[in-house]
């Protein structure tokens, strides 16, 4: 996948034939946009090229490139060893992430959990490239020469990315947090973020493929009237909960767990990555161990929730979590202080990146 782009940034006064701006003195291009999107291509190849991911895209790496200046002046630096260390550990892990995606597109059946956990996933994978008829060494190679990304450029990645986690640390390390700030955080969220810990598990029964499309009436009419028979079971005959998701359940992550599908708070529940609304909904109104939900309808189709167990935070108990998210906190107006003293052309792309809360 070789890609070229041209991307609109509004008042681009700037001429140079594929330049798309100047930050800090360094000319961010065309071609290092192209890289870029080959690099999450390679880590993503299911990724959707649309005008939103362009642009998140485009805005993340004139980001990086003012960041990278900043840490130059902190006097961070990454070594080519600490490069090449991370990039040993990680490809096997590429590789098996493109061999399962290569699976799945081709509906080759694999068991997940024996391949991450079981006694000899060597021997899982081993069975699973004897299927494919390939490797995922093969698939990684294939997928970087379709990008046009070399190693060398991939590293490349890799040293910033490991350069930037460092001035994050090392400005995170700068900040200092009040006692007080930290309690006056846990008071104002303790309804939200800082909420009490409910252990939910819960029942799927779906209304969609594969491939998220929409079954049949016929298939979705089916698929009610066997939920409603699971809550028929688990209501009058008190039948076993984890029983009957291990044996009905069609979220198999959790079926091999009897359902269960770990803590959340109330913030987790509705926050940004939390469950669809529906489903955060009805757990949070579950307010005894052992309490079901009733049918719940998703875009993934009918679930059946149940309350496994609800515990008190305490301040003591969340008070680092909250001095991190507090640090955080500091840490992106630190950037955004940073970003105001640095020039960057054209002056409204600058504007832009303010706004949206670089």
């Amino acid at each position: 996948m070789a890609v070229a782009l041209i991307v609109a940034t509004g008042a681009f006064a700037l001429s140079q034939k594929g330049l798309l701006a100047v930050v800090g003195g360094r000319r961010v291009t065309q071609d290092d946009l192209s890289k870029l999107l080959s690099y999450y291509y390679v880590n993503n190849p299911d990724m959707t090229l649309d005008d939103n991911t362009l642009n998140q895209l485009y805005y993340y790496l004139i980001v990086n490139t003012a960041r990278m200046q900043f840490a130059s002046e902190w006097g961070i630096a990454v070594t080519n060893q600490e490069v090449d260390e991370w990039y040993d550990e990680a490809l096997p892990d590429l590789q098996l992430y493109m061999l399962l995606d290569e699976a799945d597109h081709l509906e080759v059946e694999y068991n997940y959990f024996e391949i991450l956990y079981g006694e000899d996933p060597e021997a899982e994978i081993a069975a699973l490239e004897e299927a494919l008829g390939t490797t995922g060494k093969q698939l990684f190679e294939a997928t970087m020469s379709a990008s046009g990304l070399t190693v060398s450029d991939f590293k490349a990645f890799v040293h910033q990315n490991l350069t930037l986690a460092a001035l994050d640390k090392a400005i995170n390390a700068t900040i200092d947090i009040d006692e007080s700030e930290a309690e006056d955080l846990y008071e104002l969220n303790k309804g939200g973020k800082y909420s009490d810990i409910r252990s939910l598990s819960h029942i799927l029964v779906k209304t969609i493929d594969d491939y998220y499309a929409d079954l049949s009436d016929e298939e979705i009419a089916e698929a009610e009237e066997l939920i409603n028979e699971i809550l028929r079971q688990l209501v009058e005959e008190e039948a076993d909960f984890a029983e009957l998701a291990e044996l009905y359940s069609e979220d198999y992550g959790s079926a091999a767990y009897g359902g269960y599908l770990g803590q959340y708070t109330y913030g987790d529940m509705f926050g940004q990555n939390g469950f669809v609304y529906s489903f955060a909904v009805a757990a949070a109104e579950l307010n005894e161990p052992g309490e079901l939900s009733g049918v719940v309808k998703s875009e993934y189709g009918f679930h059946i929730l149940r309350l496994d167990d609800i515990k008190e935070q305490s301040y003591e108990s969340v008070r680092e979590t909250i001095i991190s998210d507090l640090v955080q906190s500091k840490a992106q107006i630190k950037h955004r202080e940073m970003l105001e003293h640095i020039d960057v052309r054209p002056a409204d792309l600058k504007d832009a990146l303010v706004v949206n809360g670089w």
